[in-house]
C-alpha cells in the first residue's frame, strides 16, 4: 500500500530519504553574516531554494586546537564556513574545561542552534592574500598584505633541502643547505649573546689599536694622534654605520 502511495505521488524511497535528511541541520556551508562575540558567529546559508528558506543561525567558531598546539584565525564578515551539527547537542559541550561526557536526557538532536563552524573556502589568489602554502618542496608564507603597495610586509620560504629565506622590504635573512648564513639590512645590526655584543668586540679592538705601543731603543713608541683620528673617522664610522649609533 505504501509503495503504491509513493508511486502515485511520483516519489521514490530515495527521494523521501533525501527530503527528510535535507530538512535536518546536519551539515551546511554558509557565510559569516556577523561576529557576535569572541568565538561566536552568525552564519547565513550560502544556497537556498526560495527566499522564505533564509535563516541565519548562531554558531560556535571552531579552531584546530589541542593542548599541544592551536591554530586560531580571526574571522571576517563574508568569510565562508562549513557547519557541522552534532547529533546530540548540549550547550555545555563547548565549555573550555572539562573532559567528562555530559549526560542529559533532554539533549537535542541536530539542533539549528548547536552548529560548529570552521573557516573553509576554495583558495583564490585574487582574494586570499595572507597565505601559508605547503608542498613537497617548500613551505611558503606570504603575510601582512599591504593594499597600498600591493606587497606583503613579511615573506618566508622554507625549502625541503634545508635552506631558509625570510625577508621584508628592509631586511633579508638567508641560510643555505650547507649552513652558510647571509644577513642584509638597511637598518642597524645587533648581534650578541648573554656576555658581549659583536659591536663591543670591534670597539675594544679599535681601542687596543689606538693604544698600541712598541718597545725597544731608543724609546717606546705609540700610535700617532693623526693615526688615532684616522681610525676614529674611518673604522669608528664604519662601526656606527653597521651597528647603529
Amino acid at each position: 500500500m505504501k509503495n503504491n502511495v509513493r508511486k502515485s505521488m511520483g516519489t521514490t524511497t530515495a527521494d523521501m530519504v533525501r527530503e527528510l535528511i535535507g530538512g535536518r541541520y546536519i551539515l551546511d556551508y554558509g557565510i559569516i553574516e556577523e561576529i557576535l562575540a569572541d568565538g561566536v558567529i552568525m552564519v547565513a546559508p550560502s544556497v537556498i531554494r526560495k527566499k522564505s528558506d533564509y535563516m541565519a543561525v548562531p554558531c560556535v567558531l571552531g579552531t584546530t586546537a589541542s593542548q599541544s598546539l592551536t591554530v586560531s584565525i580571526e574571522p571576517k564578515v563574508n568569510d565562508k564556513v562549513i557547519v557541522f551539527y552534532p547529533k546530540t547537542f548540549d550547550g555545555n559541550m563547548f565549555r573550555k574545561q572539562g573532559s567528562d561526557t555530559l549526560v542529559n536526557p533532554y539533549a537535542q538532536n541536530y539542533s539549528p542552534y548547536g552548529g560548529i563552524a570552521f573557516l573553509m573556502n576554495q583558495y583564490q589568489t585574487a582574494v586570499h592574500k595572507n597565505t601559508i602554502i605547503a608542498n613537497e618542496s617548500e613551505i611558503k608564507a606570504d603575510l601582512f598584505y599591504d593594499t597600498n603597495t600591493s606587497k606583503h610586509k613579511i615573506q618566508a620560504n622554507f625549502k625541503a633541502d634545508g635552506s631558509i629565506d625570510i625577508h621584508n622590504e628592509k631586511a633579508t635573512f638567508s641560510m643555505d643547505k650547507d649552513g652558510n648564513v647571509s644577513i642584509e639590512c638597511e637598518g642597524s645590526l645587533n648581534l650578541k649573546n648573554d656576555k658581549k655584543s659583536l659591536r663591543k668586540i670591534f670597539e675594544d679592538l679599535v681601542t687596543q689599536i689606538k693604544n698600541l705601543q712598541t718597545y725597544g731603543s731608543p724609546a717606546n713608541h705609540t700610535v700617532m694622534p693623526s693615526s688615532q683620528q684616522a681610525i676614529d673617522s674611518t673604522v669608528g664610522q664604519d662601526i656606527t654605520d653597521f651597528f647603529g649609533a
